[in-house]
């Protein structure tokens, strides 16, 4: 609900990182999580008034493909979330959100490929959260908040897991008259 004396707002929104591919082949690697988009816009607003939003959930990393980050939207803006990486040195890193509606839209960046011996590193977000690490014989790292991806897992012994993508986030920001 807007605040008593407040006409006008200025929005950030990070779209969720996507998680990192895992691996279940020995010698083998996940590739990152795309991050989540980033976008922002200034708005008139009226006191009293509901505004509606949904916030993005990180994707979910395991031994298989990383799942995609959600999307997060407020006042027609949308930030979206990244997508998960391919398993088991799959052909298709993270690929990241897009963003749309602000007056400032920036794309969220993808995760890299995995290699023999090391999982990829997900993607930075915009103006937010770093990508996690990939791993080498080991779990691949979660994407910090907001809207990081997941690092990408690897293989020498037993199967291991992509990263969490990080979730994503809304800033609002004003100034009472």
């Amino acid at each position: 609900i807007v605040p008593c004396g407040v006409t006008s707002i200025t929005v950030e929104a990070w779209g969720a990182g996507g998680a990192g591919g895992g691996c279940t082949s020995n010698n083998d690697s996940g590739d990152g999580g795309g991050s989540g988009a980033y976008t922002s816009g200034i708005f008139a607003v009226t006191a009293g008034s509901n505004i509606a939003y949904t916030i993005g959930t990180g994707g979910v990393g395991s031994t298989i493909n990383g799942t995609d980050g959600g999307d997060t939207t407020i006042l027609g803006m949308i930030a979206g979330g990244g997508q998960g990486g391919d398993s088991n040195g799959g052909t298709v890193t993270g690929i990241g959100g897009t963003a749309s509606g602000g007056t400032i839209n920036t794309n969220g960046n993808n995760g890299t490929a995995g290699g023999t011996g090391t999982g990829g590193d997900g993607g930075d977000a915009p103006n937010g959260g770093n990508g996690g690490n990939g791993i080498s014989n080991g779990n691949g790292q979660d994407g910090f908040n907001p809207g990081g991806g997941g690092g990408g897992g690897e293989r020498f012994i037993g199967n291991r897991s992509g990263g969490n993508g990080g979730n994503g986030q809304i800033r609002i920001t004003y100034n009472v008259s």
